[in-house]
């Protein structure tokens, strides 16, 4: 499908950027899912975490669920108080705050307040996304806003029921945020093909001026936030949209392919995909539409692309919630009646283990162990075995909501809650 973009001189330079371009840096927590969009880093020795951290300080926030990103010796948060939204700079050592900026929203969520989307750092910018569409970048030195987009009036957004979710993605010189496509103020939504004059599903932004570069064709993109996968050599952003996955090329804006998932969706469409390099397959999960868990294999030949269901399991239905893929197991907490903790072979789907005993929780997978935050603020660490998750240590965070993905940086945990963002230190 074609794309609708301006042939311009950041068109051309994107077209020719190499592919090492596109790779996320190892070092540092720069935007959503961290450094490889998987909720995944490496560590240096296992030996730091071992035992329970120390709280190194402690910063008052404002509502919202977007999570913290570092970089350096900075974090940078995002959050609301009333109709306001907040950016902040904190120094990472002890917490200082170094800048803040404030803008007014126009959009607000009685039930899920403040902003959603986690901000991306690149090239001494900090790109963020307002709940209410509206996406900016500020110098990070001095706080200053270089540039903004309101979603809503450009590329004609309609904000769901909760407010604007999906975390922007940065992939080389561009900024790629999903813009909806024909959206629905509805819990519900029927599939509907795209007509002619909707809106594009996603967009590419200049970093440097937030200059359109390109526009997608319309399709229907949810909560979820893109990722960039490279298949062969050749990239591809991926969107876990309302009824489709669909793959992008980042170079042009043009569909490359879809794979139909559903014909019914809820407004939760919230899963970020995750990519099975080893099976050349992409993983998500979906609790309200009782689907469960779904493997989506890829694969190119000569410019065509083909997409197959490889497995679904109905064991693992994730709301608001993320999971990691550990070796060849993904691992997440199923959102039934009574949480489970689920384990399922990444190879064909099939149920590893089904474990009560966690809340709803978020992941952090660190080398081969897990670092396990559940809503009511209880981390967790340990690792796999074929039973389940082996916990070596437990320690109470913040009592409030710990609905946001915690941040990993070198020897410190970032926890956010409803009210508070804590800095977890591994002596």
């Amino acid at each position: 499908m074609r794309a609708k973009h301006l042939l311009g001189t950041t068109t051309i330079l994107l077209l020719m950027i190499p592919l090492s371009a596109y790779a996320q840096p190892m070092s540092d927590w720069t935007s959503w899912a961290g450094p490889n969009r998987d909720f995944s880093v490496g560590l240096p020795s296992q030996s730091k975490i071992l035992n329970r951290p120390r709280l190194e300080w402690e910063h008052s926030i404002g509502s919202g669920h977007s999570a913290v990103v570092v970089e350096g010796n900075a974090c940078y948060c995002q959050f609301s108080r009333g109709k306001t939204e907040y950016v902040q700079r904190l120094d990472l050592k002890d917490g200082r705050l170094v800048w803040e900026a404030s803008y007014p929203v126009e959009f607000a969520s009685d039930r899920f307040p403040g902003p959603h989307a986690t901000p991306a750092l690149s090239n001494g910018r900090l790109v963020t996304a307002s709940i209410d569409g509206e996406v900016r970048a500020f110098d990070v030195s001095t706080g200053n806003i270089e540039w903004r987009v309101d979603l809503r009036r450009k590329f004609a957004t309609t904000i769901p029921q909760s407010g604007y979710a999906s975390s922007p993605l940065i992939v080389g010189d561009l900024v790629v945020v999903t813009t909806l496509g024909k959206a629905q103020r509805v819990e519900t939504e029927d599939f509907q093909p795209p007509a002619e004059g909707d809106p594009p599903g996603a967009v590419g932004l200049d970093l440097a001026s937030g200059r359109t570069v390109w526009q997608s064709p319309s399709f229907r993109s949810s909560h979820s936030s893109p990722t960039l996968i490279v298949v062969g050599k050749k990239p591809v952003v991926c969107v876990h949209g309302m009824f489709d996955l669909v793959g992008i090329d980042p170079r042009s804006g043009a569909i490359l392919w879809t794979h139909r998932l559903r014909d019914r969706a809820s407004d939760n469409v919230a899963f970020t995909p995750l990519w099975d390099s080893e099976r050349q397959q992409l993983i998500i999960s979906h609790g309200y539409c009782d689907l469960g868990a779904q493997a989506i294999g890829l694969s190119e030949d000569g410019g065509h692309w083909t997409t197959k269901q490889n497995w679904s399991n109905r064991t693992m239905r994730i709301v608001y919630t993320n999971a990691v893929i550990v070796s060849d197991t993904l691992v997440g907490t199923s959102a039934t009646a009574n949480s489970l903790l689920v384990g399922l072979n990444c190879l064909d789907g099939s149920t590893r283990f089904r474990k009560r005993g966690l809340t709803n929780a978020n992941f952090i997978r660190l080398d081969q162990s897990l670092m396990i935050l559940e809503d009511e603020g209880m981390l967790r660490y340990g690792t796999l075995s074929e039973n389940g998750f082996v916990q070596r240590w437990q320690l109470q965070t913040s009592a409030n909501k710990t609905w946001t993905v915690p941040t990993w940086n070198d020897r410190r945990l970032l926890v956010r809650s409803k009210t508070t963002l804590q800095a977890f230190a591994f002596d």
